[in-house]
């Protein structure tokens, strides 16, 4: 495994407990809506494919997926200070250009950038 492949599968359980207890009741009616979700994360070492399932269920893939929600490119050391600290870097990043394919993909990206230190 790739270094950000390795840093995206620690994660897993923490991102799926961001997203698991929403999808409960009356809130997670809606919040079933904006799943299934692929986000590619665009490094200059490497590639990555976040994808969220309706259950909540987290997969990363070590290639990019076609037709993403989102498509995140940033630099390297950002991402993966961001993945270990689970949070924002002390310092800012070189590159970060968001790309919102879908209407679902923004409104999920607004709640969930914070978890990637976005």
């Amino acid at each position: 495994m790739t270094c950000l492949l390795d840093l995206f599968e620690s994660n897993r359980d923490y991102i799926e407990d961001q997203i698991k207890p929403n999808l409960r009741g009356l809130i997670g009616l809606m919040v079933t809506g904006y799943l299934p979700q692929n986000w590619v994360f665009i490094t200059e070492e490497e590639t990555v494919t976040l994808s969220i399932d309706k259950k909540g269920n987290a997969v990363v893939i070590g290639e990019a997926v076609g037709n993403p929600d989102a498509t995140i490119e940033i630099d390297h050391k950002y991402l993966s200070t961001a993945l270990r600290e689970r949070g924002r870097p002390d310092f800012p990043p070189k590159r970060i250009d968001v790309t919102l394919h879908t209407s679902k993909g923004k409104t999920a990206y607004g709640y969930l950038r914070k978890h990637f230190g976005l």
